[in-house]
Parts: structure tokens; sequence; C-alpha cells
């Protein structure tokens, strides 16, 4: 039994390429994650027609469309061992693109105005606590910038209208803490 976590979003812009009007979904076995996901745009008119965007990966997730619904956002992994990276696909070309090349784990990644990307990073702290981080980083893997510091753990940004991060949360020392949304400019 298959579960799709709906996306739900026509994509469309001015050119029409391949995944115009289709709707963009991440597919998953109800209940067990452990066992691979993976992101699909189906043809609401013919839910036959599916194209899978992530055939090279064994996980992925956190999908997010371009402002000019060109490309597309995500985490993936290829196996259980692997860490996660950010990636990027074209819409018209389907050709994939690895933006982060991290030896601990990326999540949650949105486009930022002008051509950057924030995401989460894993990292370890001097009292081996685990926790994400927020850094920002150029399309093509360049300039990579952390711009939030302990001891937070920052989750699931995205992008509001005007620019501003929208992030959960959750103080890590001195004392765990509940998880909040906070904006960050």
């Amino acid at each position: 039994l298959v579960g799709l976590f709906l996306i739900v979003l026509t994509l469309s812009s001015c050119n029409k390429g391949p995944v115009e009007g289709m709707m963009l979904l991440l597919q998953a076995p109800v209940g067990q994650l452990d066992q691979g996901s993976r992101l699909v745009v189906i043809d609401p008119v013919h839910p036959d027609k599916e194209i899978l965007l992530t055939e090279e990966f064994g996980y992925a997730g956190s999908a997010e469309v371009s402002f000019d619904a060109k490309n597309v956002i995500f985490e993936a992994r290829k196996t259980l061992e692997n860490t996660w990276q950010i990636y990027e696909i074209n819409l018209e070309s389907l050709e994939v693109s690895q933006i982060t090349h991290s030896e601990t784990d990326c999540h949650d990644p949105a486009y930022l105005p002008e051509g950057r990307v924030v995401y989460s990073r894993l990292i370890q702290d001097d009292n081996a606590t685990d926790y994400n981080v927020l850094e920002t980083i150029q399309l093509n893997g360049s300039d990579i910038r952390q711009i939030t510091f302990g001891p937070v753990d920052h989750r699931a940004s995205s992008v509001l209208n005007d620019g501003r991060i929208l992030v959960c949360s959750r103080q890590i020392h001195p004392d765990q803490g509940e998880m909040m949304l906070t904006v960050m400019r």
C-alpha cells in the first residue's frame, strides 16, 4: 500500500515542458518511510501518466517548486547508509543537480530570493548533542553561510512572500525547550 503525501501543485510556467499542468507528489509506503520514498508528477487528467523525478534515489522528500516553476529543490539519499543531501531538478530537461556535499544530513530546503537556498544541516556540539543549524548556499553549491548558531535546533524552513524565513525552532541547552515557530530576516 502506497501513501501519497500530496504537495498538490499544478506545475505551470510560460514554457511548455514535460510536466506542464501536472501535480507534484511524494509517494511512500504508509507507515514505512524506511522502505523508501520518491517524488513523482502525475497528470490529473490521465492519472496513469506518471513521471518519476527521483529515479536514482531510494529516499526523497521536502520538495519545493521554484518561484518560476522551472525547477524543484528537494532532499534525497540513495540508500539508508547515505547522508541526506539537497538536490535540484530542472522540470524541462529532468536533469538533477546536487547542491550540497555535506558529511552530515541536510534537510528542508527552501528557495530564497536572488538564487540562494536555505536548509537545515545536522551538527554535533562539544557536548555531543546533535541539532540542526540553518545554512544558505548558492544553487551551484558555492558560498555556504551558516546563519544560526546553537544551542537551538532549527528545522522545516519555509520562505514567506516577503523573503523572511519561517522555521521550527527548539532550544537544546541548558534545558530542552518546546518546539516553536520563529521568523527570521
